[in-house]
C-alpha cells in the first residue's frame, strides 16, 4: 500500500500488486541510468509515493541513498547538500523544482558538477523555467517529465526533452512516452483509440 499525495483532497491508501511495483523499480533503474557510485537524494516524504522511486531502484542496483532531514530544503540548502554528499540524482515535485529554479536564476549560483540528472513529476510543468533550465546547464544535467496517478505505480510516462536545443517558453511540455510494459491509451467516451491530434481520456494498461 502507498499513499497519493493528496492533491485532489486527502491522501488516500492505494493497493497495489508487487509485479506492478517491481515493473516500476526495474524501468526507473533504466530510465534513470543508476548505477552502484550514484547517490540519490531521498527528497519524498516516506509514505508518499515518489519515495518508492526514491528508495528501490537504489537498492536494486546498489546506489546510495541520501536522506534529507525532516525539513524541506531551501534552494541554498539543497545546493549545500549536494555539494556536501556530491549528489548525482534528484527526483523533486515539480512545484519544488519550480521554486528552485526561480532560486537558481536570482542567485546565480552554479549546481555542483556531481549532478547528472533532475526528475520531476506530481504537476504540470512550467516551459519558461525548463527553458532557463536547458541554457544555463547547457546540455550537462539531463532533466526528465514524469508522469502517472499513484494507482498506475507511481509513473507511467516520462519525457526527455533535448539537452543541446532550446525550449521555447510558449510550447508546452509533453508527458512522453509509456515506460516499459505499460501502455497509454487516448480514447473516446466509448473508450475507442482517437486520431492524432484529437482530445479523449488518457487509459493506463499493462503490468503498471
Amino acid at each position: 500500500v502507498i499513499y497519493t499525495s493528496g492533491s485532489t483532497g486527502k491522501p488516500k491508501g492505494v493497493m497495489l500488486p508487487h509485479r506492478a511495483v517491481v515493473n516500476h523499480n526495474m524501468a526507473v533503474m533504466r530510465l534513470f541510468g543508476l548505477k552502484p557510485e550514484d547517490r540519490v537524494l531521498q527528497f519524498s516524504s516516506i509514505s508518499f509515493d515518489a519515495a518508492v522511486e526514491e528508495i528501490f531502484p537504489s537498492l536494486l542496483c546498489g546506489s546510495r541513498i541520501v536522506l534529507r532531514g525532516e525539513d524541506v530544503p531551501t534552494g541554498e540548502e539543497l545546493l549545500a547538500l549536494i555539494q556536501a554528499h556530491q549528489l548525482t540524482v534528484l527526483d523533486l515535485p515539480t512545484v519544488y523544482w519550480h521554486d528552485w529554479e526561480r532560486y537558481l536564476s536570482e542567485s546565480g549560483k552554479d549546481l555542483p558538477p556531481s549532478l547528472r540528472l533532475v526528475v520531476v513529476g506530481g504537476e504540470k510543468a512550467s516551459p519558461a523555467y525548463l527553458s532557463t533550465w536547458l541554457r544555463r546547464n547547457n546540455g550537462r544535467i539531463a532533466w526528465l517529465n514524469t508522469y502517472g496517478p499513484t494507482e498506475a505505480a507511481i509513473i507511467a510516462t516520462q519525457y526527455k526533452p533535448p539537452a543541446d536545443r532550446d525550449w521555447p517558453p510558449e510550447r508546452e511540455i509533453p508527458i512522453g512516452r509509456s515506460i516499459a510494459n505499460v501502455k497509454a491509451y487516448v480514447l473516446d467516451k466509448h473508450l475507442q483509440p482517437v486520431p492524432i491530434g484529437v482530445p479523449g481520456e488518457l487509459c493506463i494498461g499493462g503490468i503498471g
